[in-house]
């Protein structure tokens, strides 16, 4: 009896120990609020801190996108101006992770928006995954030169003073996420491929957003 009692604690103790490991070597893909991923291999990466000119120095009466301060400034001085910027690279990607810091000041209109471009068509077709001040977040597509009706994701985050933009793109099958937290998914296959950049719209007011730390992932085949 007492041999058998001793077998069967080792045998619960070595279960829970292997259940452990199991555990914690499983990924997470529970309903929102989980982490992205590991990223796959670094494809492209901009900090800002070096001048080269791969992404355009525009100065007009209206706004302004440049090199300032170790990061890259929109500076939106007219209500409703939309403004964006690809940089230079011959990438044309259907599978990937991008993220990218953004800090928005405290002064600029709550019902900005700014974000990521993805599968840039031309000027008048592509998708931004964005944020506004107040803590919205949507995934927007530019068509024909204008916002489509609908957002094709849209949610809430906490809002912190700089904000990290991440989404993932499988082949149409979009996952969005801030600060390194999974929020949604949504599937579209309305635009594909094509480059990616930065993107920011004033609302009633003026805007100033500064990106920082744009990084561009490849997700694998088994992603």
């Amino acid at each position: 009896m007492v041999k058998s009692n001793h077998f069967n604690r080792q045998s619960l103790f070595t279960m829970a120990i292997l259940l452990v490991l199991l555990v914690t070597q499983l990924p997470v893909y529970a309903q929102g609020g989980d982490d992205f991923p590991e990223r796959g291999n670094r494809l492209f990466l901009e900090d800002f801190t070096t001048l080269v000119n791969r992404w355009d120095r525009l100065q007009t009466a209206k706004y302004s996108a440049d090199y300032k301060d170790f990061a890259y400034q929109f500076d939106v001085r007219s209500p409703g101006i939309a403004v964006w910027s690809l940089p230079r690279t011959e990438f044309d990607l259907d599978r990937y992770h991008i993220e990218v810091n953004a800090e928005i000041t405290e002064d600029s209109a709550e019902d900005s928006f700014v974000g990521l471009i993805i599968n840039y068509q031309d000027e008048d077709n592509f998708y931004v995954f964005g944020v506004n001040p107040t803590g919205t977040f949507e995934m927007r597509w530019w068509d024909d030169g204008a916002w489509a009706d609908e957002a094709l994701v849209e949610g809430e985050f906490d809002v912190t003073d700089t904000i990290l933009i991440h989404i993932e793109d499988n082949e149409g099958v979009y996952e969005v996420g801030i600060n390194g937290t999974r929020l949604a998914s949504v599937e579209s296959g309305d635009l594909s491929g094509g480059r990616f950049g930065l993107f920011a719209q004033a609302g009633h007011g003026i805007l100033q957003v500064s990106f920082d730390d744009y990084t561009v992932y490849d997700i694998g085949v088994d992603s």
